[in-house]
């Protein structure tokens, strides 16, 4: 079962009324990282003091005591003392109705994405909003106050107040101009740039036609006769000469299809915090599970899936908890939600020659969705199709649905992990798990 925190609070909180006035729950001091590109916080007050953690710039920590030129603060589970004067305040509070306007909504130990995963709320949960940050994200209550925790204020709607839309951005100029893709793969991103999600890859020939061009050499594209629509790397696009314009200029990105829609998924990126996994030719296994799986809850999410992660940055599911605890976390969340899938993705370790890509199952549940992710990964990725076969890893009998667990590659094998540290490789890593998982839905 996922850990709550609990938090004492006034008795009116307590009550069967969801309403607070400020009175009810002392205010929670909040300060960001300012100042410094790295921040360390130290075990004791001064700058001698050993070091027990490295926070970023704009990270968000909790200031417990603020008293004399270091503060002591909590960061993701961890005390230590930072210089103040690295930190700025931003906390505010004001108590607020609200309700969760998404299907699923996590609740964090900190007001960030990395904080640990501590619940999941469901659509049309009451709650009560205690402070909100600059980064956008909400203290609230719940269950009359029984609960709190941090939660992304984007997927709350306050009874009293309505946020304002965004105005649209009105297009450039165009120039429209047929080109064809001159690169063996070229990847269609949702921004002109490399950093920007990935929707889709198009291979060498690909017919396209170019929209807008930017000053940094990208591009957006049009193609499948203008049905979808993205932003690639001009670079790898060779003019066709003459000129069109699509017949009807899409707005949607390129795999927002449908596809998956109303599937509830969780991905589960293996390890975490204290237990890195394997680490081998540069890769620390945590990290590359955790790359992976993101980038395939981008793709997912395009294609209608609703998608939960078992962790979100370096975290355990169970946190503070044992390693039983944190493996049994971590099916539960798909057990807790009614999750159609629950796939754990891995990366492999043995010798140095050792290779390809294997998928697991334990019931015989599992077994469909194992090899179709299995085939559809190795095709994507090039990378030997090892086996689909059946062990009993925790996170798989523990799970009550389909489940899988994907072993990407070996990171002990030098070859294999110089190809899986680029960013190319993630890419086609993430687009093949989720073809796979669209396959066996039969989609």
């Amino acid at each position: 079962m996922l850990k709550k925190s609990l938090i004492l609070v006034a008795a009116s909180l307590l009550s069967t009324s969801l309403f607070l006035t400020s009175k009810d729950v002392s205010a929670y001091q909040s300060s960001t990282v300012t100042n410094a590109e790295w921040l360390n916080m130290r075990e004791t007050p001064s700058n001698s003091g050993r070091i027990i953690a490295v926070l970023q710039g704009g990270t968000t920590v909790e200031v417990l005591n603020d008293s004399g030129s270091w503060d002591y603060v909590k960061y993701n589970g961890k005390t230590g003392y930072v210089s103040d004067k690295y930190l700025k305040a931003n906390s505010s509070s004001n108590f607020k109705n609200a309700v969760v306007n998404t299907d699923y909504l996590n609740v964090r130990g900190n007001p960030n994405a990395n904080g640990s995963l501590w619940d999941t709320l469901k659509k049309g949960t009451k709650v009560v909003v205690g402070n909100t940050y600059s980064n956008g994200w909400a203290l609230i209550y719940y269950e009359n106050g029984k609960y709190s925790g941090y939660v992304n204020g984007t997927y709350l709607t306050y009874n009293t107040v309505t946020p304002p839309t965004t105005p649209p951005t009105t297009p450039p100029t165009t120039n429209y101009k047929n080109a064809v893709v001159n690169t063996d793969y070229l990847n269609v991103r949702a921004n002109p740039n490399a950093s920007a999600s990935l929707w889709d890859t198009i291979g060498k020939g690909t017919k396209v036609v170019i929209g807008n061009t930017y000053s940094n050499g990208w591009a957006l594209i049009y193609y499948a006769d203008g049905k979808y629509s993205g932003y690639v790397n001009g670079t790898y696009l060779t003019s066709d000469n003459g000129s069109t314009t699509p017949t009807t200029p899409p707005t949607t990105p390129p795999t927002t299809t449908g596809s998956l829609k109303n599937k509830l998924i969780v991905l589960d990126p293996g390890h975490g915090d204290d237990r890195p996994g394997a680490i081998a030719n540069g890769i620390t296994e945590k990290f590359m599970n955790y790359d992976v799986a993101s980038r395939t809850k981008a793709l997912l999410e395009q294609r209608g899936a609703k998608v939960v992660m078992t962790r979100n940055g370096d975290t355990d599911c169970a946190p503070y908890g044992s390693l039983n605890e944190d493996l049994n976390c971590r099916p539960g969340v798909a057990n807790k939600l009614g999750a159609d899938i629950f796939v754990s993705i891995h990366s492999n370790s043995g010798t140095s020659s050792a290779n390809g890509a294997e998928a697991w199952y334990y019931k015989s549940s599992g077994k469909a969705l194992a090899t179709a992710i299995q085939n559809a990964y190795v095709n994507e990725t090039g990378l030997r199709y090892r086996k689909v076969d059946s062990e009993e890893y925790a996170v798989l009998t523990h799970s009550n649905v389909p489940s899988t667990l994907l072993e990407m590659g070996f990171i002990t094998n030098p070859e294999e992990a110089s190809k899986m540290k680029t960013d190319a490789f993630k890419d086609k890593a993430a687009l093949g798990i989720v073809k796979g998982i669209e396959n066996y839905f039969g989609k």
